[in-house]
């Protein structure tokens, strides 16, 4: 256990409980969901509740420039933070040693306005779910990631050549178009059919597809299905191309 910062940090009562070093400081912060800031405004003492986060040896909380918080601690006002876990209750056989377990972080100091767009976007960034960027980086560093991402493009490239040929043989006549990137294609319909109604039909068949119409910001002429193939087995292509066929042969 290390020496407290100060006389007026130090726990006087069961003293051995008081952890002063940085990391067990920094466990409470990390594990509490919601820090208790405590200050005077006014000669009036106010403790509210805030979300907080903790980035390397900062508290950050977030309130709303026209607050009354805000505007007493961006003026340097002093400021008590506690954030605080209930471990677990203690019922004993006498009210008097009714307790509970917990942990709690007592930080007095002040605060200061984050300004600095730069040092605003690392601070979001460092905000970013920790779980999902380790789990992103390991996959990086292994070369998963590239194997997967070479095993995804040969899958849906099978897909979409399997779903262009299938297309081709039951609809001829229509032009597939935007199958360079993505996992979409988009069937081209002749103007004047509704494609919001063909979009209906294949619902109805368990088919989920777009229309291209809306797609669009401006009324437009131009009709077509966007059709995925993320999602869609090669075993399942030809059958899905047939119905999907008679859906759009029942429009033209």
């Amino acid at each position: 256990m290390t020496a407290p910062a100060s006389e007026r940090v130090r726990v006087r009562r069961g003293p051995r409980k008081g952890r002063y070093d940085l990391e067990s400081v920094k466990s409470v912060l990390d594990a509490g969901l919601v820090a208790h800031v405590a200050f005077a405004a006014d000669g009036q003492p106010y403790c509210l509740p805030m979300l907080h986060a903790r980035v390397g040896e900062e508290v950050l909380i977030h309130g709303s420039r026209k607050s009354r918080l805000v505007r007493a601690l961006a003026g340097g006002a002093p400021a008590c933070l506690t954030v605080t876990t209930i471990r677990g209750l203690v019922l004993a056989r006498s009210a008097f040693e009714h307790s509970a377990n917990y942990t709690c972080v007592i930080a007095l100091g002040s605060f200061t306005l984050v300004d600095d767009i730069e040092r605003a976007k690392r601070l979001v960034d460092d905000f970013s779910p920790a779980l999902d960027q380790l789990a992103l980086a390991r996959l990086v560093a292994s070369g998963e990631y590239d194997r997967h991402l070479r095993r995804a493009r040969a899958i849906y490239r099978r897909r979409r050549d399997a779903l262009v040929s299938a297309l081709a043989v039951q609809l001829p006549g229509l032009a597939v178009e935007g199958i360079a990137a993505g996992v979409h294609l988009v069937l081209r319909l002749p103007r004047g059919c509704d494609d919001t109604a063909v979009v209906a039909d294949a619902a109805t068949a368990r088919i989920l597809v777009a229309p291209l119409s809306r797609f669009h910001v401006h009324a437009t002429e131009e009709r077509g299905l966007v059709i995925g193939y993320g999602r869609l087995h090669e075993s399942a292509v030809n059958d899905v191309a047939k119905a999907l066929a008679r859906i759009v042969r029942r429009h033209l």
